[in-house]
């Protein structure tokens, strides 16, 4: 049986909020945030295998949805309606957690720290349309994509969309994605922000291999024979 529950009273946020009720019930739904001046959302779905739907709005008062996605499975395509160019802290925000639908829509306009919001996540979808204006230090954005398992083609659009707006995104920035892999399609972008001063860290190309083998050249690798004659 499917029951509303109400939460009443000075309510600042709903961060830790245990979603399994004491009688085996579980919380699935969040229809509404109400009309108290909620804060954060932090911790909110940490570790959350249950709630599926989430109100397509946010309190513009929300400053703060650090690990608010973290381990979750949660994947509802409506947050992507957020409005959340007001809030500043998304630090592991989906930290290891199944969300891959589009966030193209979001504007982190005032975000101050975004370190390992999507690492570790097993699909993160296409952050193109991203920038990262008021990231000042590398200690903010440190390993943000860094082990997480966004497609090749996501990483791709990423990339691309990152190079043409690059001055809204900190000098000399960083992308620590250890174990992502890009490709041709990107690869322009890509040599374009390195020579802007940006790094790669951790990450590679997938048919971006460039270089040239002069003369007759054999190898053994790892018990394999590999012969190159350019004669």
């Amino acid at each position: 049986n499917e029951v509303d529950v109400f939460i009443y009273g000075y309510v600042r946020g709903f961060g830790g909020i245990r979603m399994n009720l004491s009688n085996g019930a579980v919380i699935k739904k969040i229809f509404s945030w109400g009309d108290v001046p909620l804060e954060s959302l932090s911790y909110l779905l940490f570790n959350n295998t249950n709630v599926d739907e989430l109100p397509d709005d946010i309190p513009s008062t929300i400053t703060d949805i650090s690990s608010m996605f973290m381990r979750s499975s949660f994947n509802g395509e409506e947050i992507n309606q957020w409005d959340v160019s007001e809030i500043l802290n998304f630090y592991c925000a989906f930290y290891s957690s199944s969300y891959s639908q589009s966030l193209s829509n979001w504007k982190l306009e005032s975000a101050t720290n975004v370190k390992r919001m999507f690492s570790r996540a097993s699909s993160p979808p296409s952050l193109g349309t991203w920038t990262l204006p008021k990231i000042t230090s590398a200690f903010k954005y440190g390993f943000f994509l860094d082990k997480c398992g966004m497609s090749v083609l996501n990483y791709d659009d990423t990339i691309n969309g990152w190079q043409q707006n690059l001055t809204k995104f900190p000098s000399n920035f960083n992308v620590q994605a250890d174990g992502l892999t890009s490709s041709e399609n990107s690869k322009t972008a890509k040599n374009n922000l390195i020579e802007s001063g940006w790094e790669f860290e951790g990450n590679g190309c997938s048919d971006c291999l460039d270089f040239n083998i002069e003369g007759d050249v054999s190898a053994d690798l790892i018990g394999r024979d590999f012969t190159k004659s350019n004669g």
